[in-house]
């Protein structure tokens, strides 16, 4: 019912006018009487929702009752279509790439209202349902007379230079966390089932078993002693994904990644060579398209400039198409044995489309010798997803792909679409695990069987912890241990829903001052989000047959792995706040962008080698953001979130001896991470990991001081 009230107020917004919405906005009579107007059209809405459910609760009919409450609802979305049309038209005059969102929400509200009503039709509790719908239809009733409230207060404010105008504008709140710039223009909720750009789709997605499973062939190396010499080469290339054959970014010619295989102690050299196409074309965001570079994420490396003069994890260093090339050196005597990296562009404002197209591979560092992991049987499992368009990776069209984050309709892992994967019965295996999607969560659960996690994004843990699923957000690793069913038969990998969120129509977060506003800063409130939650994908299909294997589970995996043991309470401590506005990323109200001359603008945060530090990272957001710090992994102290399907991942990493550099902040919660800043200075960058949002500016830059 969220869709609901985003449509209300464009019923509002509507009555503005085409000349106050072109040519400077609206006064603030006009303004308080279109928030009044919004007002009475969710009141309506949530009138007619409550009179359906009220139907359903005195109706023996069920089916009666139902469509009772679509015939109250369809004069008010023929209504609200209509209207709907017109703002679509005005945003689309006003040059938004996005309009035409407004009326697919619309036309999809009556949709979402009646799966409300089937669904309480068909459930087991219909006492338990009619209670949860009467108190959602309270809450919805409660926003809409706090939005009329608010609009005899803007009103009482005086003169301002218009909600939708550009300069100076209305700022304040409309009820229980919700926030509007003081100026400028405001994002849109178009995350309506069916509709492009949404953050999910719900139902399910179950392809037949597919392809033999394989792993992601390595990466070319020669190696002399502890030295290993790594060519990458960034080219366009074809592959055949889902039965079509697509045109793809690459790293080596092929749509799958290949693995750079490493030990504790190694001297990386890694060639880096561009061969994108030197076209001069730019994206959406002003950005080079093919332009590159190559970050090592998670590895804890020197971030700038080795001493010897060779670049180290610098992501500020561009590599020219066309066959520019740079060479990287990356110390490894001090990264974890058993730990798991990725290696993807690190362009500013191309990240995402470069990954997106396929351009992003892991990196596996061995364990250490005599490990008891050595007998299992390992498989590398890349997920990654992507939809196709004239056998190309659908471009990104429009600021909301970035807002939103795209998610495509191919889920694979490691190129194939539920590719099948033997095991014999008893058997143990291994699978090493790596979320190389842009934007997409999988929450991991094996049909029959539990999951024994035995290593994260930083390494290894000091035993096997037995889970029913596992959350992984984009860039997260983890390395888990499956022993099959001692009954044959075939059992899925499955990605189960997750509603990782939606940005809302006025979903700011925390801001900073916009200029000239009535109000002049934004307030820091949540405010109305949401999104269909991810359909539930089939990702592989594990095939158990043959002799029965007598594998057991170790006891013990890494006994050095414990928590930091350090006084929390003396150590310094910095907040950092995720935003979204305006269709930019925020960190404490800073937007990461770069001028033409190389002029950076960020929030920057200082740090001392050789010092441990608390950072909080709060999310004032309807999305969650995957934090990400470069150099450094940490450990979480603790994580809060409002969504039940979070509470696992929360309680796992707040108590194993997991060391992560990318964490989940959950839509308006807030993770404290332990961050021991170690061995390493330099220059380098903290952001969010749905690399959309780190290429519109949610990214500060990190200065570690020798």
């Amino acid at each position: 019912m969220r869709t609901a009230l985003v449509v209300a107020l464009a019923l509002g917004l509507a009555a503005c006018g085409g000349s106050g919405m072109h040519s400077g906005g609206i006064n603030s009579t006009a303004t308080a009487t279109a928030l009044d107007q919004a007002a009475q059209g969710a009141l309506a809405t949530v009138t007619a929702y409550g009179a359906g459910a009220a139907a359903l609760a005195t109706v023996p009919d069920c089916t009666t009752a139902t469509q009772q409450y679509v015939d109250r609802m369809k004069p008010m979305v023929a209504q609200m279509d209509q209207v709907a049309g017109q703002m679509d038209s005005s945003l689309g005059s006003m040059g938004w790439s996005g309009h035409g969102d407004v009326q697919c929400s619309v036309a999809s509200m009556s949709m979402e209202l009646a799966r409300h009503m089937a669904a309480a039709c068909g459930a087991p509790d219909m006492t338990a349902n009619r209670a949860e719908i009467a108190q959602h239809v309270a809450t919805m009733q409660d926003s809409a007379n706090h939005m009329r409230m608010r609009s005899a207060e803007v009103m009482a404010m005086g003169g301002g230079s218009g909600m939708m105008g550009s300069g100076g504008g209305m700022g304040g709140t409309m009820g229980p966390g919700w926030t509007m710039p003081g100026g400028g223009m405001m994002s849109w909720d178009h995350h309506a089932p069916g509709c492009s750009g949404s953050t999910g789709t719900g139902g399910v997605s179950d392809p037949p078993p597919g392809a033999a499973f394989s792993d992601p062939p390595p990466a070319a190396t020669t190696r002399n002693g502890n030295i290993l010499d790594v060519s990458i080469e960034a080219k366009a290339g074809t592959s055949e994904l889902g039965g079509t054959t697509a045109s793809v970014l690459t790293y080596g010619g092929a749509f799958v990644a290949p693995v750079i295989q490493a030990r504790r102690g190694d001297v990386v050299r890694l060639h880096f060579t561009n061969s994108l196409p030197a076209s001069g074309a730019t994206n959406l965001l002003g950005a080079s398209r093919f332009e590159s570079n190559l970050h090592v994420h998670g590895l804890h490396v020197t971030p700038g400039t080795n001493p010897n003069g060779v670049a180290g994890d610098d992501v500020f260093r561009a590599v020219a198409p066309g066959g520019g090339s740079l060479d990287y050196e990356h110390d490894l005597s001090l990264q974890p044995a058993g730990s798991m990296g990725l290696y993807h562009p690190h362009m500013h404002g191309a990240v995402a489309e470069q990954i997106w197209g396929g351009m992003i591979g892991p990196i596996d560092i061995a364990d250490e010798a005599g490990s008891p992991l050595a007998a299992y049987e390992t498989h590398v499992l890349t997920l990654k997803d992507l939809s196709l368009s004239g056998g190309a990776p659908t471009p990104y069209d429009s600021i909301m792909d970035y807002v939103s984050g795209k998610q495509g309709d191919l889920v694979m892992v490691n190129g194939h679409v539920n590719p099948v994967l033997p095991i014999r019965p008893g058997q143990v295996q291994r699978w090493r695990i790596y979320n190389a999607s842009t934007a997409r969560f999988y929450r991991l659960s094996l049909e029959g069987h539990s999951l024994q996690v035995i290593g994260t994004d930083g390494g290894l843990l000091d035993r096997p912890y037995p889970v029913t699923e596992i959350l992984l957000a984009p860039a997260e690793r983890v390395d888990v241990l499956v022993q099959a069913s001692s009954t044959p038969g075939r059992f899925k990998l499955l990605a189960l829903p997750y509603d990782r969120g939606g940005m809302g129509m006025m979903d700011g977060g925390m801001g900073g001052c916009m200029g000239g506003g009535m109000m002049g800063c934004m307030g820091g409130g949540m405010s109305m989000y949401g999104s269909t939650p991810s359909a539930q994908n089939t990702l592989l299909t594990v095939d158990d047959k043959g002799s029965v294997a007598a594998d057991v589970l170790p006891v013990q995996v890494n006994p050095a792995a414990k928590r930091i043991s350090v006084d929390v309470a003396s150590l310094p401590r910095t907040r950092f706040v995720l935003g979204m506005m305006m269709g930019r990323g925020t960190i404490n109200g800073v937007s990461f962008g770069e001028a033409a001359d190389g002029t950076v603008t960020a929030y920057q945060h200082d740090s001392k080698v050789g010092t441990y530090e608390v950072w909080e990272i709060v999310n004032q957001t309807g999305m969650d953001h995957p934090w990400h710090q470069h150099v450094n992994s940490a450990q979480v102290i603790s994580a809060s979130g409002a969504d039940p399907a979070f509470a696992p991942y929360a309680a796992f990493y707040a108590s194993a001896p997991a060391l992560k550099d990318t964490v989940i902040v959950p839509k308006g919660g807030s993770i404290t991470l332990l961050v021991p800043v170690l061995d390493h200075a330099g220059r380098t960058v903290f952001h969010c990991h749905i690399v959309e949002h780190e290429d519109i500016g949610m990214m500060g830059i990190w200065n570690i001081r020798p």
